[in-house]
This record gives structure tokens, sequence and C-alpha cells, in this order.
């Protein structure tokens, strides 16, 4: 679940939690206030009917009570009206059949009895429905209610958007964050974060913004010792292979067998370390961004033949059959000739290094759509699943291969190189490996070009 919506979750159940509580809260308190109130009118009626009683008794007015009775009788609620005299006997009542009765208290569930005093002695009583009584408490808190909900309702979803946009707030710069990670990850260094704000994650944009140009300078200076280290090996490295080329040639007068044996030792390993010179090279070009994709017409076909036929002196050693399977019917492409050439040979030089002797290695190339789809298919020993996501890092070479074949040697450079390559013609690159069955390189090309210079891996 993504960050910003567990804080608009959270953030919302907190708050119906809230208005739940203050709604129950509000609305038992409310119903409260009403008993209370209806109470209160309740005995303010019962002494309005003992002060008339009072009165009549003053003036030996009966027909004042009577009236009186008659317009208690008729009112909403109210189920009896009586006065009872200090002798414990009915003088009125809203029933005539009881009047001259002897009062007796009786437990009615259905009535509410009030009374009150009379100075002269003797009680009123007013007699309410229970039934009248709780439907009017029932409608008051009903509406009470509604008004709740729709509060609350209101509530909620005022409480929705501003979740939202507090987690919308909160997750923005954070979002900001990951995509320039991710883009530092890609090598693009000079990636700033553009946070303003000025709490804890204003901070940590500040502290990443100096962490990316600490990278980047760590980088350039990387990149220029590698340029300047490889760059001053190069021209003794050359001078070198001269002498000892011109040595071997015989320019030096003669020399024994065992001495052309040591110079051919030495000649080899300084091709080799030539070689190792001009990959780190290429890497540091590509890691700079300054590597050139010249694309122009050209025969991926002829290009794989050609690199297959230069290849083909160290396929003999281990009799391993190499095998070009480009239809001759697959157009000529955009696309810088060195450059696919140099792809071809360290795809399949690391195919020849890691295939037992009598294997084979495949060429293929088939048309889908607007790209070129290319496969180097080995019979070889295969690459373990955990170390597939990693085998074009630079320097990465696997450790159970080594062991396998002890003849492999290598600069762990020739997959980066390619992989910079292939991204740097718009194409990509992936591999499918089965362990002692073979391994396969997949690499996609566009037909018309699509190539760009800089690119960064």
């Amino acid at each position: 679940m993504k960050l910003r919506v567990k804080i608009s979750v959270f953030s919302l159940i907190l708050i119906v939690v809230v208005i739940i509580a203050l709604g129950v809260s509000l609305y038992f308190a409310e119903k409260q206030l009403i008993i209370k109130e209806m109470n209160d009118k309740e005995k303010t009626q019962s002494k309005g009917l003992a002060e008339v009683c009072r009165q009549a008794i003053i003036t030996q007015d009966d027909l004042l009570i009577v009236n009186y009775m008659s317009k208690i009788k008729e009112a909403e609620g109210v189920a009896y009206a009586m006065y009872v005299s200090s002798l414990n006997n009915i003088v009125t009542h809203t029933d005539n059949s009881f009047i001259g009765q002897e009062y007796k208290e009786t437990k009615d569930s259905s009535v509410r009895d009030v009374r009150s005093p009379v100075l002269q002695g003797g009680n009123a009583h007013l007699g309410f429905s229970m039934k009248y009584r709780d439907e009017k408490i029932g409608e008051t808190l009903n509406k009470t209610r509604n008004l709740i909900l729709s509060v609350a309702g209101v509530s909620v979803g005022i409480g929705v958007i501003g979740s939202f946009l507090l987690a919308l707030t909160m997750t923005g710069p954070i979002k900001k964050l990951v995509k320039g990670a991710g883009l530092i990850g890609e090598g693009k260094l000079d990636t700033v974060i553009d946070v303003k704000s000025k709490d804890e994650i204003g901070n940590l944009a500040q502290e990443f913004n100096r962490m990316a140009q600490r990278l980047k300078e760590i980088e350039k200076m990387k990149e220029d010792f590698m340029s300047s280290v490889t760059h001053e090996l190069r021209s003794p490295m050359t001078a070198v292979k001269g002498y000892v080329n011109l040595i071997l040639d015989g320019k030096a007068g003669p020399m024994s067998e065992k001495q052309r044996e040591y110079l051919t030792i030495v000649r080899n390993n300084t091709a080799r370390l030539g070689r190792f010179i001009n990959d780190i090279l290429d890497l540091a070009k590509i890691e700079a961004g300054m590597m050139e994709i010249k694309p122009e017409p050209m025969s991926v076909r002829e290009v794989a033949n050609e690199i297959l036929t230069l290849l083909k002196a160290i396929s003999d050693q281990k009799n391993i059959k190499l095998i070009v399977d480009v239809p001759e019917s697959i157009p000529q492409i955009m696309a810088d000739r060195d450059r696919i050439g140099q792809i071809i040979t360290n795809l399949v030089g690391n195919s020849l290094k890691f295939t037992p002797d009598g294997g084979s290695v495949t060429v293929k190339g088939v048309e889908e759509g607007e790209f070129l789809k290319m496969a180097i298919i080995d019979t070889g020993i295969g690459i373990p699943k955990e170390y597939i996501g990693k085998i074009f890092n630079k320097f990465e070479q696997v450790s159970e291969h080594k062991q396998k074949v002890k003849t492999a040697k290598g600069t762990g450079l020739g997959l980066a190189i390619a992989r910079g390559l292939i991204i740097g013609h718009g194409g990509k690159i992936w591999i499918e490996s089965e362990v002692d069955k073979g391994t396969t390189f997949f690499f996609t090309l566009n037909k018309k070009g699509g190539g760009k210079d800089g690119v960064r891996i």
C-alpha cells in the first residue's frame, strides 16, 4: 500500500472515530437535556394547577377550578388532573367519576404522576402519558440524530478532502526524492530535488542535493583519474610494443629461440594490456557521456561474418563452431559500424570463453517491426539466476565460471561496454540462460537509427 493511501486512510479513520464519539456524546447529552426540559415543564404545569386550586379555595370559586380542569383535559399528553384534599379525598378530577372518592396511590408505568402541594392543604396531581412523552422525546431525538448525521457526513467529506491534501502535501516531496534517487542510480548525478518546504522533508531534500553534488564531484574525479592513467599507460605501452616488434622482426640483430619465445610472451601480454586500456577508455567515455555514435547504412550480416572470421582462430583452438544465422533479406540499418562490430566481438568473445570444447556459438538476427533483434546463442556452462541481474556491472565475473573454466580470462568490462553501446544505439539488451545448457544474449537495434551520443550507464 502506498504511503499516500496509508496517510489518507489513517487520517480518515481518525476523523470518523472522532466524529462518531462526538456524535454519540451529543446524542445522549441531547436526550438527557430533552428529558430534563420535559420534567421541568411538567413540574411547572403541576405547580400551575396547585396555584389555581389555591386561588379557587381562597375565593371559593368552584367554577375557576372546573374551567381549568376542562382546559387541562384537552392538553396533549395529559392523562388526568386532580386535586386531593388534606383528608385524602379527591375534590376535583378531569374524570368526574373519581370526585368524592378516597385517593389511593397506584403504580401505573404508562403514566407519570407529578404532584405539587397546595398551601391550603392537599396536593395537585397531573398525570402525563409516558407513550406521548416517549413519542415527543423520540421526535426531537430523530431531528437531532438527522442533524448530527448531516454534520457528520459533511465533516467526513471535508475530512476526506483534507486527508488527501495532507497526504499529497507530505508524499509529494517524498515522491520527488524517490524519483531523484532513481535518477542518481541511473548515473544522472546532476539531478536536483526541488523541495522548498522548511520541515524535515525539506532538510532531507537539501542533504540529498548535497550528496548528489558530492557524488558528481567524486565521479568527475574518478573519470579524470581513469582517463589520465589510461592515457599515461598507453604511450609507454605503444613504445614497448613497437620495440618488441622491431626486435622480433630481426631489426636489432639475430636472437636465440629462447629470446624469441620470451619476447613473444612480452608481445602477447602487451597486446592484452593494450586491450584492457582500450576497454577502460571506452568505458570511461560511456560513463562520462562522451561516447560518439556515428550512424551510417550498414549490414549487420557482413559485420557478423567479419567478426566471426577474426575470432575463428580462437574458436578453432577449442573446436567451437561459429555460425552466422542472419538472413540476407534483412536490409541495411542505420548504426555505427565499428561500434556494432565491438558489441558482437564482446558478446561472442564472452561466449567463446565459457563454451566447452566442441560446442557452438551462433549469431542470429530477425526483424521485429522497426527493430532488428539479434541473439548470441552459445552451448556454454550457463549463468546462475542470481548473477543474471549483475552480469552487466563493471568488473563483474561469475565466481562459479572461474572455477569451471580455469582458462577464461578477461577484464570484466566487455559486457558493460556492450550494454552501453547498445543503449547508445537506442536499443536494449537482456539475457536468458540455463546452467549447463547455455546462454543467449539478446539485443535490439532500431533499423532507422535512434542512436544518441552522451549515454551514461
